[in-house]
């Protein structure tokens, strides 16, 4: 018997997988996201004596093979960004809060003494509209991931006293330098008094790239405060330590006699009023941080 293709049954299925396919391709980007990259920063504000470590994240490929399900977020999880790229080696992003189209974000196809303008920067994830430009300077090669990927470094100009003055680039994964993708846009100082610097990046939760140890987790939002130094004091008769978790203490004379050797936490006060005048070394470490501090007792 000769099979009808058109048959109810047949119909039935042929309509069931066209709603598959238009329900899955109305699905948000986690449909295609199949890779992650994260870029990890750290932030130092001197105002407020803070050391914090934030990150972003590109959802989709890598940026030399962005389709437009390639997403860029903040460290806040906010969508920012949607990135593409073009067969040349250059991404470009729509930033649909600032009614951005097609932005040149980066030119991997550069070399030594080309330039890149731009016409958007500013402070942290904060766009406005002024001219400014990158000549690269040098390029090389770095393997990551078993692959050979072009690195370009360059030299800013017209962004202001906030702007990085050298930028370094890894093609496919952008910029390593202070807050990592935005770089070529943002700055690195910000009117709040904190200054960025990159640490990381991360591609699918392995670090690729790092200058420092990675601080940065798969989360979407990552604020992993670094721990203080303590605050010493001290007059003729008591050293003032204050810190807020626990540490060790030792207190040594000139000659290298440990005097006081104590575990602590918290504020505390040394007394010292029954040593005699001289000259005394107080070591204060934990798993953070060891500091040495020179304590001359006079009249």
């Amino acid at each position: 018997m000769k099979q009808n293709f058109n048959s109810p049954i047949t119909a039935h299925i042929k309509s069931s997988k066209l709603l598959l396919w238009l329900i899955i391709f109305s699905l948000p980007h986690m449909a295609w996201s199949q890779n992650e990259i994260r870029w990890c920063y750290k932030q130092q504000n001197w105002l407020n004596d803070i050391t914090a470590y934030h990150n972003s994240f590109l959802e989709g490929v890598l940026l030399t093979d962005a389709t437009e399900a390639s997403l860029y977020y903040l460290d806040d999880n906010n969508l920012f960004a949607n990135v593409l790229s073009d067969s040349l080696g250059r991404v470009f992003i729509d930033v649909p809060s600032y009614n951005i189209s097609n932005l040149l974000l980066y030119d991997f196809s550069l070399q030594v003494g080309d330039t890149i303008f731009y016409n958007w920067g500013g402070l942290s994830s904060y766009l406005y509209e002024f001219n400014h430009y990158k000549v690269v300077i040098d390029t090389s090669s770095i393997l990551i991931n078993g692959h050979q990927r072009k690195v370009l470094v360059l030299d800013s100009y017209g962004g202001g006293y906030y702007e990085s003055s050298q930028q370094t680039w890894i093609e496919g994964y952008g910029s390593i330098t202070s807050m990592g993708f935005l770089n070529p846009l943002q700055t690195d100082q910000t009117t709040d008094g904190s200054d960025y610097s990159f640490n990381c990046i991360t591609e699918n939760n392995v670090a690729i790239y790092e200058a420092q140890p990675c601080y940065c987790e798969q989360a979407d939002n990552i604020e992993q405060t670094q721990a203080k130094q303590p605050i010493l004091e001290f007059n003729y008769s008591q050293i003032f330590i204050q810190y807020p978790e626990s540490y060790k203490v030792q207190l040594l004379d000139a000659t290298g006699k440990v005097l006081v050797s104590q575990s602590l936490t918290g504020d505390a006060k040394i007394a010292i009023d029954n040593y005699p005048l001289g000259v005394y070394v107080l070591n204060v470490s934990n798993e953070h941080f060891s500091m040495s501090q020179k304590i001359t007792k006079t009249e």
